[in-house]
């Protein structure tokens, strides 16, 4: 994983911005990145429903089915109620513990979660830019047909196609005797998700950390390019 440390605003622009062009489509120039936004580096980017401890991994059905239960969907903008994507994309959203890590398709956006909290201005803030386009190559065959007509990530429905709950997810991390990365853009629940430029991303196994599977492929040269840009808060203010 490449660590970069920055200590100035034009330093961390090019540290942000440091990729190639027109990856996505000819004459289109987006990032193949997605980025998240921490107010301090921390040892691992645990899930929410890591950090409630205990045996999560049990847990994890029973919170979203009691979600399911209790939920008002009233307010939501779903197409389709019956899908457990957008049952979990709803639980993030709303606070509950799930195995979904909030990422951004803007750099500033992150740049916004890693200095909101003055409490932590003592800290040195990062920015984590993981590949998501690099990252289809490694999903299995049965999801990247799945996502092919969206190009790199998924949506709530098109990932049905491949799987439809959590516990295929884990039968097939299992089959494959690897993790999996899934990036997966929500359905615009409201203005916050639409204004922050939302992506979730999920492994394929409760217990497994995004970011060691990020160091792993990493290691591997191949070609993740993940980064972890370092930057003193201080300089922002």
């Amino acid at each position: 994983m490449n660590e970069i440390f920055v200590k100035t605003w034009s330093e961390l622009q090019n540290a942000l911005f440091d990729y190639e062009i027109g990856l996505t489509a000819p004459g289109r120039y987006r990032s193949p990145y997605a980025y998240r936004g921490l107010p301090e580096n921390y040892a691992t980017m645990k899930t929410s429903l890591m950090r409630i401890g205990g045996p999560y991994d049990k847990l994890e059905a029973s919170i979203l089915r009691n979600f399911k239960k209790y939920a008002d969907f009233a307010d939501t903008k779903a197409e389709n109620e019956d899908s457990e994507w957008l049952w979990l994309a709803l639980a993030q959203h709303y606070g509950l513990p799930t195995r979904l890590l909030d990422w951004t398709y803007s750099p500033y956006v992150a740049l916004h979660f890693a200095t909101a909290d003055t409490a932590k201005s003592d800290k040195d803030g990062v920015i984590w830019c993981a590949n998501y386009q690099k990252a289809r190559e490694f999903l299995p065959d049965k999801l990247k047909s799945a996502v092919h007509d969206q190009g790199f990530k998924f949506t709530v429905d098109s990932l049905s196609k491949g799987v439809v709950s959590l516990a295929q997810l884990e039968q097939l991390d299992k089959e494959l005797g690897d993790s999996f990365v899934v990036f997966i853009e929500p359905p615009s629940l409201d203005a916050r998700i639409v204004n922050q430029y939302a992506l979730f991303s999920m492994m394929s196994s409760s217990s497994s950390l995004l970011d060691d599977w990020l160091e792993k492929h990493d290691r591997r040269k191949c070609g993740i390019n993940c980064r972890l840009c370092c930057f003193c808060i201080d300089f922002i203010f």
